[in-house]
């Protein structure tokens, strides 16, 4: 299996978004992790971890509305990180063991320096679950302990 055959499809982001805007994205997507590009060139890679920690403290003593404008009026550029990235040629087995090596559970999946989805650890374990339910052999007992 490739990594392609089972990358997502995902809306990229932008740098020059807001934080509210990009939480609003991660939120509508469902993901833990969305791709900045820039004309489908990938730039880098935020979280919603990175998202979580751009957030002021609980403790602050700024209304809900200064947050607001906060959010509403900070980029994300600074939280933009370089990801690892995979080719959609590279095999699943790659793919998990440079998760499992490096403790990144996304990649985009890259192309010729393009943009074309990202793989989640969701993505892999869906996979290999499919695969074990596939390979499973089914054995029917009957009521005697003998196999039917």
């Amino acid at each position: 299996m490739k990594a392609g055959n089972i990358m997502s499809f995902v809306n990229a982001i932008t740098k020059d978004m807001s934080i509210a805007d990009a939480e609003s994205s991660f939120m509508s997507q469902g993901v833990i992790a969305l791709p900045v590009v820039d004309n489908n060139r990938l730039i880098g890679v935020i979280t919603m971890s990175d998202i979580a920690r751009a957030l002021p403290s609980h403790a602050s003593t700024l209304s809900k509305w200064e947050i607001g404008y906060l959010l509403d009026n900070t980029g994300i550029n600074k939280l933009i990180r370089k990801p690892l990235s995979v080719s959609p040629d590279m095999d699943l087995s790659e793919v998990v063991n440079l998760a499992m090596e490096k403790g990144v559970y996304s990649f985009p999946v890259i192309d010729k320096g393009n943009f074309l989805g990202m793989i989640y650890e969701g993505s892999i374990i869906k996979y290999l679950s499919d695969e074990i339910n596939r390979s499973t052999v089914k054995v029917e007992v009957n009521f005697r302990g003998d196999r039917a």
